[in-house]
């Protein structure tokens, strides 16, 4: 493996490190509670392979390995949170994967300023949304709050790839 290989994979998961990190931020949840709850613990599971799939919209070019092998873990792992949680949180997860696939492996969305839209509004607010309602069971306006600012924050910081070439 080349030392720029080794560099670029170190990169990646630093940044898919950093997006799970920043969604439990705008959870509004104290941090070691990601590490006591049970339930928090599955969805931080179900959050790193789905933090993959969106740092993979960023990437060029795509390593469709990769994206299948997360789609078929954050599938099995949804499953699981459907049978264990409820409808609800699993139709958060699956609104968000479903779109993401959509931009990760269909050419559906061409439009640059559609993709940017969507990958702000997708990448991290279900699963912030999710860490929130696990903990409380319910969502607060402040919550309501903490998830727009996330959206708000994805769009501002990714200009850049608004304006990238195909």
């Amino acid at each position: 493996m080349t030392n720029s290989t080794k560099n670029s994979m170190i990169q990646f998961s630093i940044r898919v490190a950093i997006s799970l990190f920043i969604w439990m931020l705008f959870a509004h949840l104290p941090i070691k509670s990601f590490f006591v709850n049970q339930d928090l613990i599955q969805l931080m599971v179900i959050g790193i392979p789905f933090a993959i799939l969106m740092n993979q919209v960023l990437t060029s070019p795509k390593n469709q390995l990769l994206t299948i092998a997360c789609d078929a873990l954050v599938g099995i792992l949804s499953i699981r949170l459907f049978l264990n949680a409820g409808a609800l949180n699993a139709s958060l997860i699956l609104v968000d994967f479903v779109f993401a696939n959509i931009l990760l492996l269909t050419p559906l969305v061409n439009e640059p300023h559609g993709r940017w839209i969507i990958f702000g509004v997708i990448n991290g607010s279900g699963v912030a949304f999710l860490f929130n309602i696990t903990d409380h069971h319910y969502f607060s306006l402040i919550s309501l709050m903490y998830i727009t600012t996330l959206i708000f924050f994805k769009h501002l910081f990714f200009i850049p790839w608004v304006h990238e070439e195909k």
